[in-house]
C-alpha cells in the first residue's frame, strides 16, 4: 500500500511538473512610460498631446531644473521642454528623443477698440522679420550673441505678461522683466516708438485690465490655441516655438 501511495504521489508531482512546463509562457505586463513637463505652460500643452498620442502617463513639475533632474535620475521616462530651454538641456546627462507634432505660435493681444495699434504691431513685426531681427533675438538665446535692445524713449505702452510664458517672459531677483519674449516686444516697441512698461498678471487677470483699459496689450498668447470673444483680437504672430521630447543619456 505504501508502495503504491508512493507511486501515485510521483506520478502527481511528475504530471504537475509536466503541465507546468507545458502551458503559455505569463505574459508580462510592461509598465506605462511617464512623461513630466513644467506646469501651466505651453510646454505643458505640447506634453499632453504627445502622451495622449502615445500611451504615456503624464505629470507636471515646477521648474525646468525640476523635470530635467527627475528623468536624469530615473524618476521618470521623458521629459518635455520648448525649444528656447531646451539650450540649456546640455547641463543635465539627458538625450533628445524626437520632436513634438504640436507647436505654439505667440502673438499680443489687444482689445478690439485698439485695431490701429494692432495694425501698428503687425507692420513691426514684418519689418523686423524681413531684416532679421527677430531672427537674431530667438538665436541669441540658443546659444549665440546675446542680442542687446537699443531703448527708444517714447509715448509708454503697458503691457502684461501672464504666468503661462514658459520662462521665455519673467520677473528676475532685482524686479525687472527679462526673457526672449520680452527682448521681442521691446524690440517691435522701439521700432514703432513706444516704450513698454511690463507687469506681471495671472493669465486670466491680465485680458480682464486688457478689457478694462488698464492695459494696452498681453503678451505670449498662444494665437493656434487661444480662443477669441469679440472684445480682443491678436497680432500676427512674432514667435513660433516647437517641442522636444528628452530621456536619460543612458536609456
Amino acid at each position: 500500500m505504501k508502495r503504491f501511495l508512493c507511486f501515485a504521489l510521483s506520478f502527481v508531482v511528475l504530471f504537475g511538473m509536466t503541465a507546468c512546463s507545458s502551458s503559455e509562457p505569463a505574459v508580462e505586463v510592461s509598465r506605462i512610460p511617464e512623461a513630466i513637463a513644467v506646469s501651466d505652460t505651453p510646454s505643458m500643452l505640447a506634453a499632453k498631446d504627445y502622451c495622449t498620442a502615445k500611451g504615456y502617463d503624464l505629470t507636471g513639475c515646477e521648474t525646468f531644473t525640476d523635470g530635467a533632474v527627475a528623468v536624469e535620475n530615473g524618476k521618470y521616462d521623458y521629459f518635455i521642454c520648448d525649444e528656447f530651454s531646451a539650450s540649456e538641456i546640455g547641463a543635465f546627462k539627458l538625450k533628445s528623443v524626437e520632436k513634438c507634432e504640436y507647436f505654439s505660435a505667440r502673438s499680443i493681444c489687444f482689445s478690439s477698440r485698439a485695431d490701429d495699434l494692432c495694425k501698428k504691431f503687425n507692420r513691426a513685426i514684418s519689418d523686423l522679420n524681413a531684416d532679421g531681427t527677430l531672427e537674431k533675438i530667438c538665436d541669441s538665446y540658443k546659444g549665440g550673441e546675446r542680442y542687446k535692445n537699443k531703448i527708444t524713449k517714447g509715448n509708454p505702452l503697458y503691457i502684461v505678461c501672464t504666468d503661462g510664458a514658459d520662462g521665455l517672459c519673467e520677473m528676475n531677483g532685482d524686479g525687472e522683466f527679462e526673457g526672449l519674449e520680452i527682448d521681442i516686444v521691446t524690440a517691435l516697441c522701439n521700432y514703432l516708438g513706444y516704450s513698454p512698461i511690463f507687469s506681471a498678471e495671472l493669465y486670466d487677470e491680465g485680458f480682464a485690465l486688457l478689457e478694462s483699459g488698464d492695459a494696452d496689450a498681453v503678451l505670449s498668447v498662444d494665437s493656434l490655441n487661444f480662443i477669441l470673444d469679440d472684445a480682443l483680437i491678436l497680432s500676427d504672430y512674432y514667435l513660433v516655438t516647437e517641442y522636444y521630447v528628452y530621456t536619460n543619456e543612458f536609456e
